[in-house]
């Protein structure tokens, strides 16, 4: 399953070949059958992916510092792309990391980090909700300006840096969303056209 704003690059068949290996841009959810003759590998953004059977979500929009690779179930090794042997965009083993269920690779120009995470907030885009927790506004706007085709302005940048707890609906416009946020703190949205301005809540 995937999300807007992807690009997945893949041979017509993959009969005759030793791999099956798959490009992606964006976001995707993957369910990959188990077949050790033919291991299954992801190119994402300066890293490889290589699994037998499992279920894993990747994030790896290009606009994005950081690529996410969220394990749901079985076992996968992450790999970040580089030179080896003189040869440019190969995976570096030296660094490779393997995951179990529950964690999450981050890969943050090639240093590699996991922890052990909700799995359900990387997943809940494709059960159709928005949901965040403890997230910044900064993250947030940018996941809300993919989805519903928008730029965002701050009108106050220290804004960025602030956490929220949401939990809604991907079905729902925008403006919702915005008010939904809005309630939880000294946080202003307007919405003009494509923009979304967002400034402090001047209490008076």
């Amino acid at each position: 399953m995937v999300k807007c704003r992807f690009t997945l690059t893949y041979p017509v068949s993959f009969a005759g070949q030793k791999e099956r290996r798959i490009q992606l841009s964006g976001e995707a959810y993957f369910e990959v059958f188990k077949d050790k003759s033919h291991p299954f590998t992801v190119i994402s953004r300066g890293q490889l992916l290589e699994v037998q059977g499992t279920h894993f979500n990747i994030s790896a929009y290009q606009e994005d510092r950081q690529v996410k690779t969220t394990l749901l179930e079985g076992s996968v090794t992450i790999a970040p792309l580089g030179y080896v042997g003189g040869h440019e965009n190969l995976p570096m083993q030296n660094l490779a990391v393997t995951m179990k269920p529950g964690q999450q690779c981050v890969n943050d120009g090639g240093n590699l980090k996991v922890a052990i995470v909700d799995a359900s907030y990387a997943v809940a885009w494709k059960e159709g909700h928005f949901l965040f927790y403890n997230e910044s506004i900064e993250s947030i706007m940018e996941k809300l300006a993919r989805w519903y085709d928008v730029q965002v302005v701050y009108e106050d940048s220290l804004l960025k840096q602030e956490t929220r707890n949401v939990n809604i609906s991907r079905s729902v416009n925008i403006s919702k969303v915005l008010n939904i946020i809005a309630d939880t703190g000294n946080i202003r949205f307007k919405v003009e056209g494509k923009t979304v301005f967002v400034s402090r809540n001047q209490i008076r």
